[in-house]
């Protein structure tokens, strides 16, 4: 499938922006899936104002993939930040393979497990 990056503003302030994950054929199908909670960060969807689809290729047919894994593509590949504890300890691109060990240990005590999406 394609993978699409969801850009949304979210409640209760205009200006702020969330950003979520859609895996579909095409664009329509995204925002289906989006706007019906069937994104990557579904539980996220605080609003969904002025949402804007982008394709990530870099992401395409990585459905299978865990989620730990999905987030590990979002930052060295799409330049996303990914931060435990608030924003004490923030994970962004590049990744030194030292610094991929410590995100992925990180995410295992943060979250139990990979955490396998379907």
């Amino acid at each position: 499938m394609k993978a699409f990056e969801v850009n949304y503003s979210c409640a209760p302030v205009f200006n702020d922006t969330a950003v979520d994950v859609a895996f579909a054929k095409d664009e329509e199908e995204a925002n289906a899936k989006f706007t019906n909670g069937k994104s990557l960060f579904s539980d996220y969807n605080a609003g969904l104002r002025n949402v804007i689809f982008k394709r990530i290729p870099f992401l395409d047919d990585c459905e299978k993939l865990t989620l730990m894994k999905k987030v590990e593509k979002l930052i060295t590949e799409g330049s996303w930040c990914w931060t435990f504890g608030g924003d004490a300890l923030a994970f962004y691109s590049p990744l030194t393979d030292k610094q991929l060990k410590k995100f992925e240990k990180m995410w295992i005590e943060e979250y139990g497990s990979e955490l396998v999406c379907e």
